[in-house]
C-alpha cells in the first residue's frame, strides 16, 4: 500500500499515517520514520466562545507542531504561538465548540536500553540491536551464542526464527516475558 505524503514538505513536517498511525517527518531530503507513536501528540479539543489557550497533554516540542482548526491548517506565529511546550494560544479567540487539532512530536528518553557489565559488551548476545535513524528497520543476530538473562521484571524480544548454540541457556526470570516473532 503506498503512502500519500504531502506534496512539497517542508523541513520538520510531520505525516501521521492515518492507516498505520506511524509518524512521519521530513528532514528536508526525505520522510524518515524514526518517530514512533509514544512521541507524537495528537490532542483534539473543543473550544468553549473565545477560547485561546489550550493546553497540550504531554506537551510537545516546540517548532514541531501543527495546530488545525475546523479542519483547516493554522500558520505558526500568524494564526497561534506554541513556544512554551505545553501550550497553544490562538491569536483570535475560537468561536464555540470549534474543533482544534494539536499534532506534533513530544519529548521521550530512553534509560537503561541495554545494561552494559562485566566486560563492557556494547552489544547483548542476544542480538546486539540495531537501530538506524535513517531506516525503519531493527536488526538482531539470529544466532544465542553466549549465555543470556533477561533482566528481572523485564521483557525482550527478537525477530526469529532463533538459533540457541548448544550448551548455551537462555534465563528468563519469574515475571519475565521472552517473545521471538
Amino acid at each position: 500500500m503506498a503512502i500519500n505524503f504531502p506534496s512539497s514538505p517542508t523541513t520538520g513536517q510531520i505525516y501521521v499515517d492515518p492507516t498505520t498511525a506511524i509518524a512521519w517527518v521530513f528532514n528536508g531530503t526525505a520522510w524518515d520514520s524514526s518517530f514512533v507513536r509514544s512521541n507524537y501528540v495528537n490532542q483534539t479539543f473543543t473550544a468553549s466562545s473565545g477560547q485561546t489557550t489550550f493546553t497540550v497533554a504531554g506537551g510537545y516540542l516546540p517548532g514541531l507542531v501543527y495546530v488545525f482548526r475546523n479542519g483547516v491548517q493554522l500558520t505558526n506565529t500568524s494564526d497561534f504561538t506554541a513556544t512554551d511546550g505545553s501550550t497553544v494560544v490562538l491569536v483570535n479567540g475560537a468561536t464555540q465548540d470549534d474543533t482544534v487539532l494539536v499534532q506534533g512530536a513530544t519529548t521521550f528518553s530512553v534509560a537503561n536500553a541495554i545494561t552494559v557489565t562485566g566486560g563492557g559488551q556494547a552489544l547483548a548476545p542476544v542480538g546486539g540491536t540495531v537501530l538506524r535513524a535513517s531506516t525503519p528497520f531493527i536488526e538482531n543476530a539470529a544466532t544465542v551464542s553466549s549465555d543470556y538473562t533477561i533482566s528481572a521484571s523485564q521483557n525482550a524480544m527478537s525477530a526469529g526464527p532463533i538459533t540457541i548454540n548448544a550448551g548455551i541457556t537462555v534465563t528468563v526470570p519469574s515475571g519475565s516475558v521472552w517473545t521471538v516473532v
